[in-house]
C-alpha cells in the first residue's frame, strides 16, 4: 500500500509523543522514550504487524504488549505516552503560530545526511523554521570559538562571503563569535545558511537580525531538542555531531586546546568521520588548531581563500591531493530503516 502524506504526518505525531516532554506538562512523572529506547521499540514495531509507529494510535494498552511483544509495564508506558493527544495538539498549535514546524526520521524530507552518517543515532525528530531544502545544497560547516580575537572574526565572515559567491551553504552552530560572522558572511551577500541552535529555538527566531533572512528564505533554523528547552552544555556538545553531518566539509577557523565545544566538535569529526575537516593553520601558536592539525586536521591557509573565486572547488581539490593517504574508515553501522 503506498504511504500518504496523512501517514507521514501520523507517524510524526506518534514519534513526538513518544519521545517529546511539552512545555505545559514539565511537572508530568511520564517520562518519554530517549534515543536508545526509542530505537528499541522502533525495531519491535518494524518487525511487528504493525510496520509504522503511526499504527500505534489506534491500539489499547493490551494491544500494543500483545502486537509489540513487550511487558505489562512498557506497554503501560507507551500507551501513557500516546494518550496525551490534546497537549501534542495545543503544542502544535503553538508552534505553528511562530513559524515552527517538526519532521521526523519517518519522513522522505528529513535531511538524508543526517540518516547516512549517523544512521541511528539521528534524532527521532528535528525542529525547524525556514527552508528546510537549504540543507540538499553543498555546504561547508564553518566553527570556532566565541572569544576571539577581531581578524580572525573577519576572516570567518570573509569564509561566509566565499561560500555565497560559490552558491554554497553555511552551516554553524549560530553561536555568538565566529559562527554568527560566518553565517552574517554568507547571508549579506545574498547566501544561504543553517543553524544548528542549542538555545530555545522559539526564543532565538525573535531575534530580528535573524528572522528577517528565515522569512526571506534564506537561512534555516533546526533544533534536535523541543523549541522551549533552554541552552545547556550538554545540548551545545550534542549538536556539534549535526553540525558537521549536514557538511561536505568542515573548517574550524580557531579552537581552544582541549578544552570548549569547538574542540570536543571537531575532534569527534576527525574520529568519527562525518566530514572532511580543515583547520585554518595559525602558527604554533594557537595551540589548538595546531593540535587539530597533528590530529589530521587538514592545514587551511586563509590566503587561499583570499584569492580562490570558488572556495567549494578550492576543497575539493584539496581533499584530491591529499588522497593519497590511507583513508579514515568510519563506523560500519548497518544501515536501518528510513523512520528507525
Amino acid at each position: 500500500m503506498m504511504t500518504t502524506s496523512h501517514d507521514y504526518i501520523s507517524d510524526r505525531h506518534s514519534i513526538m509523543l513518544l519521545t517529546i516532554r511539552f512545555d505545559a506538562e514539565q511537572n508530568n512523572d511520564l517520562k518519554p522514550l530517549n534515543l536508545k529506547n526509542f530505537n528499541n521499540l522502533a525495531r519491535r514495531i518494524a518487525s511487528s504487524p504493525l510496520s509504522r509507529p503511526s499504527k500505534l494510535l489506534e491500539l489499547s494498552e493490551a494491544e500494543i504488549g500483545e502486537q509489540l511483544e513487550i511487558d505489562e509495564k512498557s506497554a503501560k508506558l507507551i500507551a501513557g505516552l500516546l494518550s496525551r493527544k490534546h497537549s501534542l495538539a495545543i503544542e502544535l498549535s503553538n508552534l505553528e503560530e511562530k513559524g515552527i514546524r517538526a519532521i521526523s526520521r519517518a519522513e522522505p524530507e528529513y535531511p538524508s545526511k543526517l540518516l547516512d552518517k549517523l544512521k541511528h543515532l539521528a534524532p527521532p525528530l528535528i525542529f525547524y523554521a525556514g527552508d528546510l531544502s537549504i540543507l540538499n545544497n553543498k555546504a561547508v560547516s564553518i566553527v570556532g570559538s566565541r572569544k576571539t580575537s577581531q581578524s580572525l572574526l573577519d576572516q570567518a565572515h570573509l569564509l561566509g562571503e566565499k561560500c555565497a559567491q560559490s552558491g554554497v551553504t553555511v552551516v554553524s552552530g549560530a553561536a555568538k563569535g565566529v559562527d554568527m560572522h560566518a553565517m552574517m558572511g554568507s547571508l549579506q551577500n545574498g547566501g544561504l545558511a543553517a543553524g544548528i541552535v542549542a538555545d530555545s529555538l522559539k526564543s532565538f527566531i525573535r531575534k530580528d537580525e535573524i528572522s528577517r533572512f528565515v522569512r526571506d528564505g534564506r537561512l534555516v533554523l533546526l533544533s534536535a531538542f523541543p523549541p522551549w528547552e533552554k541552552f545547556t552544555v550538554w545540548r551545545a556538545m550534542d549538536r556539534n555531531k549535526y553540525i558537521y553531518s549536514l557538511s561536505d566539509f568542515g573548517i574550524v577557523v580557531r579552537s581552544d586546546l582541549e578544552k570548549g565545544g569547538t574542540w570536543s566538535g571537531a575532534t569527534e569529526c576527525i574520529e568519527k568521520n562525518y566530514c572532511a575537516l580543515f583547520v585554518l593553520d595559525l602558527g604554533k601558536e594557537e595551540r589548538g588548531n595546531a593540535k587539530l592539525i597533528d590530529m589530521r586536521g587538514i592545514p587551511l591557509d586563509i590566503d587561499m581563500i583570499s584569492r580562490e573565486p570558488d572556495i567549494y572547488r578550492l576543497l575539493s581539490g584539496m581533499i584530491e591531493r591529499d588522497s593519497e593517504e590511507e583513508p579514515f574508515i568510519g563506523q560500519n553501522v548497518k544501515q536501518l530503516p528510513l523512520w528507525f
